[in-house]
């Protein structure tokens, strides 16, 4: 039986910029009427000071969760297909039912130096196992449990403990196979039905990309492809508007499908998403409502017969619905679009698979909204919201990591295998270096971007070099490095770079 234990180690290093609390000491008792002014004030920049770091706290947390649920996502889909490929265990324990199971430490520190410094030291485990009956029922279950240790800055001197928690729980059952077994005969069709808290996303993942406890069916007939989903989120799972009286936890549910028609070169889709708000909290003066609903489509070009080694990417996402606006307790429209497009080349194997990638990636603004998520300092009421908020995830650099709200991103990317070139894979293994380019760019120059400060109106937001190694010693042993540093431009209130870093290792057996 094939076990496997990962081990990871990430180190951050982000400046941020930070703002300084000026605090004003008054001794003389002669003025203590202006003193009780002074201390009015301090109380008011104090409280100002603290939503300014709760806000940095949680754009962090969002930041760091993106990028990993990124990299979850593309490790979940290399463990099913392991699992897919191994062996049946049958022969082993003599009846019809396969146990594979697995796990993956990850332990992180994260530094951030703006002035001060702000360290915090994360470790992460994940125990995962699946079973198999009949190549019909499947269950699968991974737990997770994570201890933080906040050192200084940004984050208290406390440690936290979470977990166990069932991170993902799900019971698939083949259809096709069964109709198969029941009917005698093959079925021109493959066809899967799965319930629980699991992992899903819809075309590139933009639009749509979590684990959320759901219903879920999946087919394939001929060149036809398609999948729906019924879900909701999970119990402790923290809510996109961070203004709302109980932002850390919410309450939305989630109905979605896409359909797609696989050709030699070409794939066009399409999909839909409906999300519905059931948090409806509300005050005197502002209530907290937002219903989404998403259309979009694409196509993904590869193969070519004159251009074997080109690949195209389109997705466009229309965004409708309503929500609620800033001091309002009316819902207002919404209109809002994105668009994701890539363009790569790869170069022959004997050069070392050198591939040059082009990506544009865009998201439409508002040019009353000051926060990109919330209702607070968000839309104008009475207008209509032209902000395009999503619930998936886009790779938009390492360091910045904006999201794609009111933004235009442009990137070149350059990836190399070396030792494919020397042909050396067979003795060191597969060896991956990159480096990628980006520029920001506002769409409504008097909307704000994500980023506390980062709300000028200037259209240009800033620049970005990231560099990154992947390197698999073995079947068991990978290494990775990545760094990238991000230049601040006229749309920030703060001069400045941030950089991030991180390195780790990852041990499979």
């Amino acid at each position: 039986m094939d076990r496997r234990l990962r081990a990871v180690l990430i180190l951050r290093n982000t400046d941020l910029g930070r703002n300084h609390l000026v605090v004003h000491t008054f001794l003389a008792l002669t003025l203590l009427g202006w003193v009780g002014g002074g201390l009015h004030a301090q109380e008011e920049e104090s409280t100002s000071e603290r939503r300014r770091e709760e806000e940095k706290r949680r754009e962090l947390d969002q930041a760091f969760e993106s990028r990993l649920m990124e990299k979850e996502r593309t490790r979940d889909m290399d463990e099913r297909d392991l699992l897919a490929d191994r062996p049946s265990l049958e022969k082993l324990i003599g009846s019809e039912l396969d146990i594979e199971y697995g796990g993956m430490l990850n332990s992180t520190f994260l530094r951030f130096r703006s002035g001060g410094s702000n360290r915090l030291y994360e470790s992460n485990l994940h125990l995962w196992v699946d079973l198999r009956w009949k190549g019909i029922h499947e269950i699968y279950a991974r737990e997770w449990w994570s201890y933080v240790h906040y050192d200084s800055g940004l984050f208290d001197d406390r440690d936290s403990n979470t977990g166990p928690r069932t991170d993902q729980l799900w019971y698939r059952l083949v259809l096709d196979r069964a109709i198969e077994k029941a009917i005698g005969a093959e079925t021109p069709f493959t066809l899967d039905l799965s319930v629980g808290r699991i992992h899903q996303y819809l075309g590139s993942g933009l639009t749509y990309n979590r684990v959320h406890e759901g219903i879920h069916l999946e087919g394939t007939w001929k060149n036809l492809d398609a999948k729906f989903f019924a879900s909701r989120n999970l119990p402790r799972q923290s809510d996109i508007d961070s203004s709302r009286p109980s932002p850390d936890k919410t309450d939305r549910r989630y109905y979605g499908g896409e359909v797609g028609w696989s050709f030699p070169v070409i794939r066009p889709y399409g999909f839909f998403l409906i999300q519905k708000d059931r948090n409806s909290p509300f005050l005197d003066e502002q209530k907290w409502h937002y219903d989404s609903e998403y259309y979009g489509g694409g196509i993904l070009l590869t193969d070519l017969p004159v251009v074997p080694r080109f690949r195209l990417e389109l997705e466009y996402v229309h965004q409708l619905g309503s929500g609620t606006g800033d001091g309002s307790l009316e819902s207002d429209p919404i209109d809002a679009h994105a668009l994701i497009s890539r363009i790569s080349y790869e170069f022959p194997t004997e050069y070392g698979s050198p591939t040059f990638t082009f990506s544009y990636l865009m998201g439409s603004g508002d040019s009353d909204r000051l926060s990109v998520s919330n209702a607070v300092a968000g839309n104008q009421a009475g207008t209509t919201d032209r902000s395009f908020l999503y619930f998936g995830f886009v790779s938009t650099g390492f360091s910045y990591a904006p999201t794609l709200t009111n933004i235009h991103v442009l990137s070149a990317e350059w990836n190399w295998w070396p030792l494919a070139a020397f042909d050396l894979e067979d003795r060191w293994g597969s060896l991956s270096i990159g480096i990628s380019v980006y520029g920001y760019w506002k769409d409504r120059v008097d909307g704000g971007i994500s980023g506390v400060s980062s709300n000028l109106i200037r259209r240009y937001i800033g620049h970005e070099f990231d560099f990154f190694l992947e390197w698999d010693v073995s079947s068991d042993l990978s290494l990775f490095f990545e760094y990238g540093i991000f230049f601040a431009d006229e749309a920030f209130d703060v001069d400045g770079e941030s950089a991030f870093l991180s390195t780790g290792v990852t041990l499979k057996f």
